[in-house]
């Protein structure tokens, strides 16, 4: 979506979840170093709990 983070999408999908290890297991699960997503880009997700 548009502007989304990561941070913005963990809230979204996992809103229970610890953002913080939430945010580690989508750069863990999408081979990202950092925190820079870009638009058009798919990226997988923890299933929700």
């Amino acid at each position: 979506q548009p502007h989304d983070t990561l941070w913005s999408i963990v809230t979204r999908t996992s809103p229970q979840r610890d953002p913080y290890a939430a945010v580690a297991e989508i750069q863990r699960l999408n081979h990202l170093h950092g925190y820079v997503i870009h638009p058009g880009q798919t990226l997988r997700v923890p299933a929700k709990h």
